[in-house]
């Protein structure tokens, strides 16, 4: 017959009706992140009441260390709100800007040459981006923004008693919180009270419903794309008017006709890579700085024990180390039922509701020391040590897939940064005949016979401009931390950054251009056999290095608990 067999499954504490708070994201930003300048309790003794709402649940819970900077976690906040915003509303505004363009000329021929290319369809689309990301939340009036809860702004901070009784119910809070944003800084898993709210949320909520900033991130997001925009239009510009009719005339060898379209390209794409020499400066530093911080974070979570936290207030560690402690015991795990066919015998032995409710209220009996030590329970030190696996396994695997290794930025970070030149290879390809005055006038210089030909060209062109420059920055990263292990003088590793740095952006543009000439030589000069098995060798080589950069990056299967049915079935032998 079916009875109820007994499976583990954690039941949420009876959760307070009052106390869980929130506010709006302009609240928390207000005044550029005024709320994170000062250390918590500083507010004046009669400020009694948060200015938050009380809410059932939360949408979003803000865990930080208060020893990380202002206007970092400024920034990752608003990255974490905005940046997907950013992001879609630039390119709206591009693809908006384009079709107004092309409106207003009524065609591509008509369009080419005008002043107004580059104005709106680079620097608008750009200005909306830093614009959204600084102040979407406010510009949609907080219609995307989620309910926030930030202790600063949540919990009453003039009355002591009170805020006691806050910070105690501090765990019903988090399990009442869809989503938890961890702003990770070198002292974030050193602070004995941000270990107790990730405790409590990895153990009531899924690791995928929590999001790990590292707070190095978006400030050099911003300064790469600020820099991008500059080497674009400030550099780019020039070095095109002199390249353009400089290696297009510049007489080569006519006997090898493929041989010659690759080269005057390849030169040509060298030429360009040229003005990339700032960026590649603010990336030879920026990513020694990250090499070091994200790689000593993740370091730590390797080897991470939450009695090595600190605590600024000494007679709170035990409470805290006991709070995590129980929520690692097990000793709260209530049987559920699931039906499945037991001989008539064990029906007597299924636990009713009544016995689960009275398993509840006797449970700080078996965590009194004496009487656990005669159960199977884990000890409080045991419970600590789950927990220290927890973040040294799954979360850390987490944390790897979210934000990459020490030597890998993800795919979206990396096409942002260069969001600028690939908002001005599209303009050029797409709406100004490669910048050569007209479409006539392309056809003729490049040595095409037809549009479509053109058009398909500058297809090859961006597709492969994605996937030659986002390898940018990984490369950097590999080589990098290749050379910083080899060598321990500051002075051999800024020489070694700065070599890698170079190279990086040499191999990229290289291969840029040797498959941009490699279609320009289709184009111009037709196929052969030897030329067509040489271009699909380079594209396949560009594609699957491309892939395995940024496809390729395995981590560590989280450990999977064996507290289930299943396993207890083998290790008794039943299976």
């Amino acid at each position: 017959m079916a009875v109820a067999t007994h499976l583990f499954h954690t039941e949420l504490r009876h959760l307070p009706t009052r106390g869980l708070r929130a506010v709006s994201s302009w609240q928390v930003l207000d005044g550029l992140g005024q709320v994170f300048a000062v250390e918590r309790g500083d507010c004046s003794a009669g400020d009694r009441s948060p200015p938050g709402q009380e809410a059932p649940r939360v949408d979003l819970f803000v865990s930080q260390s208060w020893s990380a900077g202002r206007w970092q976690k400024t920034l990752g906040l608003c990255y974490h709100l905005n940046y997907t915003l950013a992001v879609t509303a630039s390119m709206f505004t591009y693809a908006a800007a384009a079709v107004m363009l092309l409106l207003h000329a009524g065609s591509v021929s008509q369009l080419a040459g005008s002043p107004l290319i580059y104005p709106l369809t680079v620097d608008l689309p750009l200005t909306v981006f830093f614009l959204m990301f600084f102040f979407g939340h406010v510009l949609t009036c907080g219609c995307l923004s989620p309910s926030i809860w930030v202790d600063k702004l949540c919990i009453p901070q003039g009355d002591e008693a009170i805020k006691e009784k806050y910070v105690r119910a501090l765990p019903d809070f988090v399990q009442r919180c869809s989503t938890m944003l961890v702003l990770w800084d070198a002292t974030y898993f050193e602070r004995l009270f941000c270990n107790m709210e990730l405790a409590v949320f990895l153990k009531y909520q899924s690791g995928r419903h929590l999001v790990v900033l590292p707070l190095w991130l978006p400030p050099w997001l911003l300064l790469a794309v600020l820099f991008d925009w500059v080497s674009v239009r400030c550099l780019v510009f020039r070095l095109l008017g002199w390249a353009q009719g400089f290696f297009l005339n510049l007489p080569l060898p006519a006997s090898y006709p493929h041989l010659e379209a690759l080269l005057r390209v390849l030169l040509y794409t060298l030429v360009t890579g040229c003005a990339y020499l700032p960026a590649g400066v603010a990336a030879a530093i920026s990513f020694s700085m990250k090499l070091k911080q994200h790689g000593e974070m993740l370091e730590r979570l390797a080897s991470f024990d939450v009695r090595y936290a600190k605590c600024t207030v000494g007679a709170d560690r035990p409470i805290i180390e006991a709070t995590i402690a129980q929520l690692y015991d097990e000793i709260d795990d209530l049987p559920i039922s699931v039906a499945v066919e037991v001989p008539e015998v064990a029906a007597a032995a299924a636990v009713s509701r009544q016995d689960s409710d009275q398993l509840l209220a006797h449970a700080e009996i078996i965590r009194d020391p004496v009487i656990r030590g005669l159960t199977s329970y884990p000890s409080q030190e045991e419970s600590l040590d789950a927990f220290n696996m927890e973040v040294r396994g799954p979360l850390r695997t987490e944390i790897i897939r979210q934000s990459g290794s020490a030597t890998s930025l993800p795919l979206s970070v990396c096409t942002q940064a260069f969001a600028p030149f690939f908002f001005y290879i599209c303009s050029s390809c797409f709406l100004d005949c490669d910048g050569l005055g007209g479409c006539a006038a392309a056809l003729k210089a490049e040595g095409f016979d037809s549009f479509r030909t053109l058009l398909l060209v500058d297809i090859d062109t961006m597709f492969f401009s994605c996937l030659s420059l986002t390898i940018i920055f990984p490369c950097i990263l590999h080589a990098q931390h290749w050379g910083f292990k080899r060598t321990r003088s500051p002075c051999a590793h800024a020489c070694f950054a700065a070599a890698s740095t170079f190279l990086a952006y040499f191999y990229a543009f290289a291969l840029l251009g040797i498959n941009g000439g490699n279609a320009v030589a289709l184009g111009t000069s037709g196929a052969t056999p030897t030329w067509l098995l040489w271009t699909l060798s380079v594209g396949m080589f560009s594609v699957l290095q491309w892939f395995l950069i940024f496809y390729n990056q395995a981590t560590p299967a989280p450990a999977a608990s064996c507290r289930t049915l299943l396993c207890d079935a083998k290790r008794m032998g039943l299976e």
